[in-house]
């Protein structure tokens, strides 16, 4: 046992007597006299084990909770630890430290006080003051942390952030990254590590006593610092900050005990990993320099030193192509590409040594199309293909993962066009000239990007062709593109053609070009088939092999252990389907921890459906109600929800009791923090939903939503359409929102309403009209909606109020910024919500005075429909007859003026608003009676503007009319459209 808590942990000081043995007191210690028991003195603080003058990096070693600042780094048998004898050789201008704190949870009869959180602090304090001695308070800062070590290190970074000390801050802002040694970032470690007895780890004398018992103090804490700890690496990179963060995994169990750190919690998918050859205690010991793991882990630091040092910078953007920049960019561009899992380590090699792959990547130009089932890795093997491309130095590198469960711009052409020419103009500025001009136009011409104008696809696609032709003349361009089935079949069919005559084109140039790889994976549908020069790999026929090594790793823990015919028998069923193997192992672990035998294990995976979809179906039946309200979240959110804010929406009900928030956090089923709210979304999803590294909430993979929108909603419960699902949840969450909005400290919060303060602000306040929208849309025919009515307790204007400080707050993105002074009309009128406007022009004369009400900036209901384009709000209005066409707002417009643009002119409802000084009227008939404004030739006068009923015969001739008029000419006439849509039938003259 002493041997195992050796190789375990490493050679622990002599505490056998309660006096400290010379060799574990620091100098200055002082014998306690007292009679009661003393703690042994233990080596902490920072201690430097290479200085260099002109140092340019520092990089401090952590050990963990049962280890020792210089030991936990000694090989066996060395008297120096590797940091100090090998590394300073290999690693110039670098000053090498190590950490050490008394780590030893409990020692004999004494009791270390200290908690992580404790720990954190005093390594942020030491660590501080070392750099300042050293006058290094703004020196780079690289970490090296073994085991539970990096949670201390994450800690101590998480209390640097926004520390109230400013001195304190350094530590936060000058680390480039963490290399974490068999430190486990997730998943059930600390359930796996309470197999482990404490008396086994020398940690205790009380041999029932585990280490799960010895850190369950921490638990919540440790998993809260993990969510909050990977956020803020995601924020830095988007800000364009390169925090580096690489993993490293043990690859031999330990005896008796095991994996001590399974290679799925101790590495993370977006981030770059690699194995070492040795135990949990033995992967931080390299004897020389000529071991692969040393080799990896100094090719890390080598790597993040270089980037540290200055390079020549290619040139610089102009200010006009920054900006240009900034204008094709969006939040979530790169969110996909993190949260696929990183190939484990020795799966997807196959593919770089695959006859197509070698043959592909050899060739001056093709197309790859990395094709197989629903859940059979393709993501995961383009990822590969991705880090592991043989493009060279010099080459353009560009790539896009689309994501059928994210954003608009994530799962569309318009956010792939928009991310590639962004990578394309920050790299080859050169070749999108063009495309910056046309930027400087539009801002000249029509204001801020965003707000006066948006890009769009088909400006943007001729761009994107242009610009690769133009870099093909000096450089070789390798795209990457995955998932493309996840922008709908049109799109992805489109795309496909799109590459395939990018290719030909190629063909036909006479001039020299350099290499054109395309790389792209879908489903088997909706292409079937591509051109020329293309390259298939079927990753079910390929991945048998890696699903074997992901189930056996999953499987370490199992208590049969990997060599019993479990996991063979699941890899056999998978049938080369990763997510059928992921669910399966997930079961049988569950069924194992219950104590089930292996014959029952192997009948329950032999009971299993084999087909993806049947097993969605097995798993949701008889699913409980906040089961199925969780799936509705997902499903039909107006998008992806943060796991704040689903925390809110699963305690609030259409029907809420609650009046306060304070009242709902009292509620059975509120959930106090997010990790149990993520530990709850997937107990109740039945694993079928996660939480991502951008703390979003989506479901697993984009099958189980193929599966939902398929027939799955009808498995859940009440056999409903999926039409009938959506308007019923549309219409629920709609109602649940608006009850949040409704809450007290909501209400009578005066002054701005700030998100930050209210969680499921931000999305209530915005999303409450279009869940009601959606509503509307799918009912046929649009109803009353009297029950969104009550919760408006109309005519008060309680809950219009929040609405409208919303709308107007900074940070939060409104459709519509309502001016002080609205009224429920007015927000109806601007969203377009006819169900709930229907509702409030049923309650008569009571309401007259609110259909035409002016808010403080003299826009009025109407002059918001029309604004906004919305036709049947604009009909409804109009029918009132108490609707002055005539208002203008405090500028002098008349709003109304406002509306969509077809042939140069505006429509009204069904009536055309013609310029009074371009055109002459001849004269036309069945002039509707609202228009009150002065005739002429039969025709109404509107603020400048003529009202010419659409289905009205209208000839008319023109008179100074600009080229933007664009209607159709009829000898010298223009003849009008019947408006239908884009355009409508002809009326002949």
């Amino acid at each position: 046992m002493r041997k195992l808590r050796r190789r375990l942990f490493g050679r622990r000081k002599s505490t056998r007597r309660i006096e400290p043995s010379p060799n574990l007191q620091h100098a200055d210690a002082v014998p306690d006299l007292s009679g009661s028991p003393q703690r042994p003195s233990f080596p902490d603080g920072v201690k430097v084990l290479h200085d260099c003058p002109g140092a340019t990096v520092d990089i401090c070693f952590v050990h963990g909770l049962t280890g020792d600042r210089e030991s936990t780094w000694t090989a066996q048998r060395h008297s120096a630890s590797w940091p100090q004898t090998l590394l300073p050789s290999k690693l110039g201008k670098s000053r090498i430290l190590t950490y050490g704190y008394d780590a030893y949870v409990v020692r004999g009869v004494v009791a270390g006080s200290n908690r992580l959180l404790d720990h954190a602090k005093n390594l942020l304090h030491d660590l501080t003051m070392d750099r300042e001695g050293d006058d290094a308070s703004s020196r780079p800062l690289i970490f090296v942390a073994h085991s539970l070590g990096g949670l201390v290190c994450k800690k101590a970074i998480l209390l640097s952030r926004n520390n109230p000390e400013v001195h304190l801050r350094g530590i936060f802002d000058c680390t480039k990254g963490i290399i974490f040694m068999g430190t486990p970032h997730k998943g059930s470690w600390m359930a796996d590590w309470a197999k482990i007895p404490a008396s086994a780890l020398g940690l205790a004398k009380v041999a029932n006593k585990s280490l799960l018992e010895i850190l369950q103090t921490d638990s919540q804490l440790l998993e809260s610092d993990q969510l909050e700890f990977w956020s803020m690496v995601r924020e830095l990179r988007e800000g364009g900050r390169r925090f580096e963060v690489t993993c490293a995994f043990e690859e031999l169990p330990l005896p008796v005990v095991g994996k001590v750190v399974s290679n799925t919690s101790a590495t993370l998918e977006g981030y770059a990993s690699f194995s070492i050859h040795a135990n949990h205690s033995d992967m931080v010991r390299f004897v020389s320099a000529e071991e692969n793991g040393f080799k990896r882990l100094l090719g890390v630091l080598t790597r993040w030193k270089i980037q540290l040092e200055p390079i020549a910078q290619p040139p610089s953007l102009s200010e006009s192509s920054q900006k240009c920049l900034q204008s094709l960019a969006f939040p979530q561009m790169h969110d996909r590409s993190h949260d696929i899992d990183s190939a484990a380590a020795g799966t997807c090699e196959w593919l770089l040594q695959h006859e197509k792959y070698t043959t592909w990547a050899a060739c001056g130009r093709g197309l790859l199309w990395i094709k197989g089932k629903p859940g059979s890795g393709k993501s995961t093997v383009l990822k590969h293909a991705l880090k592991n491309h043989k493009a060279g130095d010099g080459a353009l590198v560009i790539s896009f993962f689309f994501h059928g469960r994210g954003d608009e711009l994530q799962k569309t052409p318009l956010g792939f066009f928009r991310s590639l020419l962004h990578q394309i103009l920050k790299q080859a500025p050169d070749a999108l000239h063009d495309l910056v001009g046309v930027f400087e136009s539009k801002c000249k011409n029509n204001g801020k990007q965003g707000a006066g104008w948006h890009w769009h696809e088909g400006e943007l696609r001729p761009f994107f062709q242009e610009s690769l032709f133009k870099v093909l003349r000096t450089r070789p361009i390798w795209l990457f593109v995955d998932a493309l089935d996840e922008c709908g079949r049109d799109n992805a069919v489109g795309l496909v053609e799109i590459f395939s005559s990018l290719l030909k084109s190629l063909q036909s140039q006479s001039e020299d070009l350099q290499q054109f790889h395309i790389c792209f994976s879908c489903r088997h549908y909706p292409i079937l088939d591509v051109d020329e020069n293309r390259f298939e790999i079927c990753t079910e026929h390929e991945n048998e092999r890696d699903i074997s090594a992901f189930v056996k790793d999953k499987l370490a823990i199992f208590r049969a252990g990997p060599s019993s015919k479990i996991p063979g028998l699941i890899t056999a069923r998978a049938s080369g389907v990763f997510m059928w193997a992921r669910l399966v192992v997930e079961q049988i672990l569950g069924l194992e921890r219950d104590g089930a035998g292996l014959a029952k294990l192997e009948a329950a995976i032999s009971a299993l459906p084999p087909n993806l979809d049947e097993l969605y179906r097995q798993l949701v039946q008889g699913m409980e109600i906040r089961s199925r309200e969780l799936i509705q979240w997902v499903c039909f959110a107006t998008r992806p929800l943060n796991i704040d804010e689903l925390r809110w929406a699963m305690v609030i009900e259409d029907d809420c009791p609650y009046r306060s928030i304070q009242a709902c956090e009292s509620a059975e089923d509120y959930v106090a923090d997010s990790a149990r709210m993520k530990r709850q979304a997937q107990t109740l999803s039945r694993g079928l939903v996660e939480v991502n590294h951008a703390q979003t909430v989506q479901f697993i993979h984009e099958s189980v939503r193929d599966f939902f929108f398929g027939n799955g909603l009808s498995v859940l419960g009440d056999d409903e359409t999926l039409t009938e699902a959506a308007v019923q949840a549309h219409l629920r969450f709609s109602k649940i929102c608006l009850r949040y909005l409704s809450m007290e400290e909501i209400v009578q919060k005066k002054g701005s309403l700030r998100y930050d303060n209210f969680p499921f602000l931000g999305y209530a306040a915005i999303s409450w009209a279009t869940h009601a929208e959606r509503c509307d849309a799918g009912s046929a025919p649009i109803v009353p909606r009297d029950d969104l009515l009550a919760l408006f307790a109309w005519p008060s204007d309680a809950l219009v109020g929040p609405i409208v400080r919303v709308s107007q707050a900074r940070g939060i993105t409104s459709p519509a910024q309502f001016s002080d002074g609205s009224n429920l009309v007015h927000i109806a009128s601007a969203y377009g919500l006819v169900g709930l406007l229907i509702a409030i022009l049923n309650m008569g004369s009571e309401i007259d005075s609110e259909i035409d009400a002016k808010d403080n900036s003299r826009h009025t209901p109407l002059s918001w429909a029309v604004r906004e384009g919305h036709k049947a709000v604009v009909r409804l209005l109009l029918d009132t007859g108490k609707v002055d066409v005539d208002n203008k707002d405090n500028r002098g417009v008349g709003h109304h003026c406002c509306g969509p643009r077809w042939g140069g002119t505006r429509l009204l409802y069904s009536y055309y608003l013609i310029p009074a000084k371009s055109m002459l009227i001849s004269g036309t008939s069945g002039v509707g009676h609202h228009f009150r404004g002065p005739r002429r030739g039969g025709m109404r006068l509107l603020y400048g503007y003529y009202l010419i009923p659409a289905k009205s015969i209208l000839i008319i001739r023109t008179i100074g009319v600009g080229h933007h008029c664009r209607l159709p000419r009829r000898g010298d006439m223009r003849l009008l459209f019947s408006y239908s849509g884009h355009r409508g039938s002809t009326s002949s003259s």
